[in-house]
């Protein structure tokens, strides 16, 4: 018997009693001593008593069993949820991966959670993602290469076949008059000069939209470069009759790019304004210092220009008028603007607005 400072009081062998119940007191963390509070006459104390080992070992294993057995039933129990779940989860990459490799490039894995195979489906995802964009690309581009042959097949079978006939009149026509002659040799040389366009246009779009290109920077007034570039098409422009202004917000606007690049850009621009213009109202060129930026904007009023989609025409071989025999032209031109614009970092579209149409360039300062 101990105090509750720890002084045994008596100490005496007992045998075990069932009168000493569960009520009686508690069984101590080693499991071989069992505690029970007393009252006596001079204060309060605790009877200690020592289990025989045998029973202590018994009692432990009544309790230790049930324990470790329900440990392993809730340990088992989760391992088979988790790996069962994993397992589900592997069986759905795979089957997702044997899919893209397939030719299922839509395919993709449904993802649960935030965990590793989570992580593994995403990475799967993107890549499927890259694949099929990549694949879109190179179909596209197939497709713009057949287009491109087709287009300039047709175009240049048109001048070379007029050539050869003009050319074979004179070479064959023994009593041909020096007036039809000289219609005849003007007539091979215009079409000569066609066939010469042509073949450089699709030269220069082949080395622009390749990024070889290496630009020539050099800081300028981009004012002035406006100046000039609508001074040198006043005559076509006044022999077209098209009314025409040149908008200039300030005259010290500057930008560092390529002006021999961006005078062809804006060369194509113009002989676009001029091909398409139609009716009277005034056509314009106007340069904007905005934030970050420099803004040219072109407008000319085209009535029979009809498209669901603008920016398709700086697409190749794309014509705003359907016919392909009235109006001479690669059809590369706007397609060589908008890759010489991207060279400079730069963005181009299109829009109507009424039945006036606009170009607009952004050049980042």
């Amino acid at each position: 018997m101990v105090n509750y400072k720890g002084t045994i009081l008596y100490n005496k062998n007992i045998e075990w009693n069932d009168s000493l119940n569960e009520n009686s007191g508690h069984m101590l963390d080693d499991g071989l001593n069992y505690q029970v509070p007393v009252t006596l006459r001079n204060g309060s104390a605790l009877i200690i008593i020592r289990l025989d080992n045998d029973k202590a070992k018994n009692m432990m294993l009544i309790i230790a069993i049930p324990i470790t057995l329900l440990s392993i039933i809730v340990f088992f129990s989760i391992f088979y949820y988790l790996s069962r779940r994993i397992i589900k989860e592997v069986q759905q990459i795979a089957l997702i991966v044997e899919r893209i490799k397939n030719g299922d490039h839509h395919a993709r894995i449904m993802l649960k959670g935030e965990d590793e195979l989570s992580q593994l489906g995403s990475n799967i995802n993107e890549m499927a993602s890259a694949i099929s964009d990549t694949i879109e690309e190179i179909k596209k581009s197939e497709l713009y290469k057949r287009e491109l042959i087709t287009g300039m097949s047709h175009d240049l079978k048109t001048p070379l076949t007029s050539l050869i006939g003009y050319l074979m009149l004179i070479k064959d026509k023994k009593d041909i008059k020096n007036k039809d002659q000289k219609h005849y040799i003007e007539l091979s040389f215009r079409k000569s000069i066609q066939l010469k366009k042509l073949i450089e246009d699709l030269f220069e779009y082949s080395k622009y939209s390749s990024h070889s290109v290496k630009l020539e920077l050099v800081n300028f007034s981009m004012s002035t470069f406006i100046q000039q570039i609508t001074e040198s098409y006043s005559p076509q422009l006044e022999e077209k009759k098209i009314p025409f202004e040149s908008i200039l917000q300030s005259r010290k606007i500057r930008y560092t790019g390529d002006p021999q690049l961006l005078s062809r850009a804006m060369g194509n621009l113009m002989d676009n304004l001029l091909k398409y213009s139609e009716g009277d109202r005034k056509s314009s060129l106007e340069l904007m210092n905005c934030e970050n930026e420099i803004r040219i904007i072109i407008k000319n009023r085209v009535i029979s220009l009809k498209m669901d989609d603008m920016n398709l025409l700086f697409e190749r071989m794309t014509r705003g008028d359907s016919s392909r025999s009235n109006i001479d032209g690669s059809g590369l031109g706007l397609a060589i603007c908008r890759e010489i614009i991207q060279l400079h970092r730069g963005e181009i579209h299109a829009k109507m607005n009424d039945d006036m149409f606009e170009i607009e360039i952004q050049l980042p300062c």
